[in-house]
């Protein structure tokens, strides 16, 4: 069975140095000789479009990995502008590339608190607010939470914290795998090297079949994302199943959904028919 992901999962790029001078389909400004030429290859009708490498924008709003992209570059200094333009573009994304992880591995020191003592949260307890954020994503832990106060901000490195959500978004075994072994462990980095290992619906170990998902920003399974649920709809196909409403809502509201390379917003039909069921229930209420 083909896989329906592949039209919004990889960025397939060709990096190259130009042989000789031309424009660039952005900017229309030269491309001499030796510069480095960034083309999306993933369709034929894009084949032909080269741009500078700051004017390049690949097709998917995804990470870049090293294998995703040709490169076909002689000179040391363009492979280094290569590989620094990879890591801003990821940083762009909020993502981490993992050839770049290392930042995960080290805590900062604890700053000056912005309440002092003062802070209501303070009289928690280090346990309990770690049991409160359990309850929420790792987004919301990384990028807000982080942020409150010194004392939030230490406690979003605490490795308790990070083994709490081990045991949370992953399967019993797997951890438990991890917790047998004699090895003092930093459970910080490590859940974020599982999460890559990780399909995050069956919860399985792959190594092989995973994919990015673009829509849930997540790794996915080959054999999860063929399932009815992970189906992909476009805002036509809503409109003539779930009608003109839910498709204004799609089309206007909703930030979860990948575009694919011709330009199509598309929707998981498991999110679709949740918020389909929403609707009716909202009907029938109101009646």
């Amino acid at each position: 069975m083909p896989d329906p992901f592949e039209l919004i999962h990889d960025n397939k790029i060709l990096m190259e140095e130009a042989r000789k001078k031309s424009l660039c389909s952005l900017c229309n400004g030269k491309l001499f000789k030796m510069d480095i030429i960034a083309r999306n290859i993933q369709d034929v009708s894009f084949q032909k479009l080269k741009f500078h490498l700051h004017c390049f924008r690949p097709l998917l709003e995804t990470p870049i990995k090293v294998d995703q992209i040709t490169i076909l570059v002689k000179e040391p200094l363009n492979r280094n502008k290569i590989k620094n333009w990879i890591k801003k573009w990821n940083w762009s994304l909020r993502i981490k590339d993992p050839e770049v992880s290392d930042i995960f591995t080290k805590a900062p020191k604890k700053l000056l608190s912005k309440y002092g003592s003062s802070n209501p949260l303070s009289s928690l307890g280090r346990q309990n607010i770690i049991q409160i954020l359990s309850f929420l994503s790792v987004d919301e832990i990384i990028y807000v939470v982080k942020f409150i106060s010194a004392d939030f901000y230490e406690i979003c490195w605490n490795s308790h914290l990070w083994k709490k959500l081990c045991s949370r978004d992953f399967t019993r075994k797997t951890t438990s795998q991890l917790k047998r072994s004699n090895k003092e462990i930093n459970w910080f980095p490590t859940y974020f090297r599982l999460r890559r290992i990780i399909c995050f619906y069956c919860k399985k170990k792959k190594r092989t079949d995973l994919k990015y998902c673009p829509i849930e920003k997540k790794p996915i399974c080959k054999e999860c994302r063929q399932k009815e649920e992970f189906q992909l709809l476009t805002l036509c196909d809503i409109k003539n199943y779930y009608g003109v409403l839910l498709w204004h809502i799609f089309d206007n509201y909703i930030d979860k959904c990948a575009q694919t390379c011709f330009g199509d917003k598309v929707f998981y039909k498991r999110d679709v028919e949740n918020a389909f069921k929403s609707y009716q229930n909202f009907q029938n209420k109101s009646i």
